[in-house]
């Protein structure tokens, strides 16, 4: 074998070891780019089922946003674009209360879904916004937690909290009161017994007006002396300089508190029964209606006579 043959061996071997050396590193290369390739394809998978995922289609409905976007208001963050409301000026608490009544009244079911762009950046919030936003104000939360029992509850106290409530619900939407109306009902039942009577014809705090008629002159005893409500008055007349004829009213009597009684859950104007006393002469009831009457004597009277009336009301059924 000459110089040739020898330097074309070594050649030959250095070309073969060589081969070998890039057909490892391609087959190195070809591994992670397989891997890469099944990487990809996993993380596509993964995002896609993501998006499927039942959860993440509920949290993208509309309503869903719209109450989270409620209780997101109460963060003070604020951000442009904004994927969160804005927060109020002033205090940040925003006002729930102005209009409610109106806005109450046209609620729906399904409640009207709010608008979010593509990038699920609010654009117009629906009707929950306000119950996401109202359960973040201390009030609501606190009457949240006077629902909670701590020591929990048995199954016949979760039906008797349901059917009281339910029963309440049932009865105050077919009363047709009005805001006032409610209130007063509500200070009749938990105000103290002395201030508040369960009947206001009764309440020495709610007096009727007494106005003088003819000339006379009427003199009322203090009320911690003399009390007067609407269900009984008494007081003096001097007679004035006039004089008082026979069956002339001398005085008006407006009650406090309208005479009504409940006719298939309305209440209804009705005249009660008035009888009245005089001293001197019987003294009689006029123009008796719901909201007033009025007094006149039988007999006549000089000037600067003097006498005194009681009056009693009787409605002779429940009033309202």
């Amino acid at each position: 074998m000459d110089e040739l043959d020898n330097m074309l061996g070594a050649l030959t071997g250095a070309g073969i070891a060589t081969l070998t050396q890039w057909s490892r590193l391609q087959d190195t290369q070809d591994t992670r780019y397989r891997n890469l390739r099944s990487d990809v394809r996993d993380v596509r998978d993964a995002f896609v089922d993501a998006q499927g995922n039942g959860e993440q289609i509920r949290l993208r409905l509309a309503v869903v946003q719209d109450l989270l976007s409620g209780i997101a208001r109460a963060t003070s963050t604020t951000a442009t674009p904004s994927p969160l409301p804005q927060p109020g000026t002033g205090t940040g608490r925003p006002d729930l209360c102005t209009g409610i009544e109106a806005a109450i009244s046209g609620f729906s079911y399904p409640p009207r879904a709010g608008t979010y762009d593509a990038r699920g950046n609010i654009v117009a919030l629906g009707e929950l916004a306000t119950v996401g936003t109202a359960l973040t104000f201390e009030e609501v939360r606190a009457a949240l937690h006077g629902f909670v029992m701590c020591g929990g509850t048995t199954q016949a106290q979760r039906i008797a909290i349901y059917r009281g409530i339910n029963a309440l619900v049932e009865t105050i939407s077919g009363l047709g009161l009005s805001k006032a109306d409610f209130a007063a009902a509500w200070a009749r039942v938990f105000g103290p017994q002395s201030a508040t009577s369960l009947d206001p014809h009764q309440n020495p705090n709610l007096p009727p007006t007494i106005t003088a008629l003819g000339g006379v002159t009427i003199a009322l005893q203090p009320l911690n002396v003399q009390p007067r409500t609407d269900a009984g008055v008494r007081f003096q007349v001097t007679v004035g300089a006039g004089g008082l004829s026979s069956l002339n009213n001398f005085a008006q009597v407006t009650f406090a508190t309208p005479y009504r009684f409940e006719l298939g859950a309305v209440a209804t104007p009705f005249s009660p029964v008035v009888t009245a006393n005089g001293t001197v002469a019987p003294v009689l009831a006029t123009g008796v209606s719901s909201t007033l009457y009025r007094l006149a004597s039988y007999g006549s009277h000089a000037a600067g006579d003097s006498f005194e009336v009681s009056v009693n009301v009787s409605a002779g059924v429940a009033t309202v």
